[in-house]
């Protein structure tokens, strides 16, 4: 008996972990795509030399041509 609890509150512990970090990933996901989303737009707004050089700096892989 002892041991089933034991093994019983370590899957609740490895559910809850496992859940957190899944909405953790989703919640970082969704920012990151925001963030890199506004960048492109305030980029698109000015001239295409500076998205051209961002690209080649690797900090966004996004491609308008």
């Amino acid at each position: 008996m002892k041991k089933l609890l034991i093994i019983l509150s370590g899957v609740i512990v490895i559910s809850n972990v496992a859940l957190a970090y899944h909405t953790y990933t989703i919640v970082y996901n969704s920012s990151v795509r925001k963030i890199r989303e506004n960048i492109i737009k305030a980029i698109m707004s000015k001239t295409k030399k500076y998205f051209r050089l961002l690209c080649k700096n690797r900090i966004i892989r996004y491609d308008i041509y």
